[in-house]
């Protein structure tokens, strides 16, 4: 009976034993453990994939595009540069280089050379009347200078050629001559009344001295005429000056 008990007392004690053994190694292999965190950048590698074949086709027609579209520029600008030389011609030996003048005139002042040249034929018969009503002034004046004697009758004539435009400040020329006589002035006149142009000693003048002439062209430079802005761009006229001596 004894030994009954005891085998009984082994085995529940041998079972125990190993029952708690299991425990533990069971508990040690479960057991936690620590994990050191790593250092530095995740990296994550994608596998290469192919793209589909419908990609494929569009990033071809694409690139085709672009070269076609580049060929198509670059044959433009052959054109154009082919179209240049074309059209530009190179001067040869025999072609012939025509500066010019800065001086050149202006085609108004041409213009106006023209009728200068036109209304100075007018006016020459103009003068031949103006001649013959101062041959009689003409006369007296040289009875005047041998008397030395002065002319209070003599007066000096202003005048614009077919027009009613009267001399507005009749300017007195200095008399500072030894010289005596009728010095006629031909005068160029605007439309602003403005003496631009004159010349002295054309026909009908009785002295050609040089101080005479002189005196009598600043005058009538200085002679100012009714502006009249509806008449011709340039109107001559003549001013008669009688130098004579007291």
């Amino acid at each position: 009976m004894l030994n009954s008990k005891s085998k009984k007392a082994g085995f529940v004690g041998t079972f125990c034993f190993h029952l708690i053994l299991l425990i533990i190694v069971f508990f040690s292999s479960i057991g936690y453990t620590y994990i050191e965190p790593s250092l530095g950048l995740e990296i994550e590698f994608i596998p290469y994939t192919e793209l589909d074949p419908v990609q494929n086709i569009n990033t071809n027609n694409d690139n085709n595009e672009s070269q076609n579209s580049k060929i198509t520029e670059d044959n433009i600008v052959e054109k154009m540069i082919l179209e240049e030389n074309i059209t530009t011609t190179i001067p040869s030996a025999e072609d012939t280089l025509t500066l010019l003048d800065d001086n050149e005139k202006d085609p108004s002042e041409s213009i106006s050379l023209e009728l200068e040249q036109a209304l100075s034929k007018f006016v020459e018969n103009s003068f031949d009347d103006i001649v013959n009503n101062t041959e009689e002034s003409t006369s007296q004046i040289e009875m005047s200078i041998n008397n030395n004697t002065k002319l209070d009758d003599l007066q000096d004539g202003y005048e614009l050629f077919n027009t009613n435009r009267s001399a507005l400040n009749k300017v007195k020329p200095q008399y500072n001559c030894d010289e005596s006589g009728t010095i006629v002035v031909r005068v160029w006149v605007n439309q602003k009344g403005v003496t631009i142009k004159a010349e002295a000693g054309v026909r009908g003048s009785t002295e050609s001295a040089s101080c005479l002439l002189e005196e009598a062209k600043n005058a009538a430079l200085q002679t100012t005429w009714i502006p009249d802005f509806d008449s011709p761009e340039l109107q001559l006229g003549a001013i008669t000056y009688n130098f004579h001596k007291y």
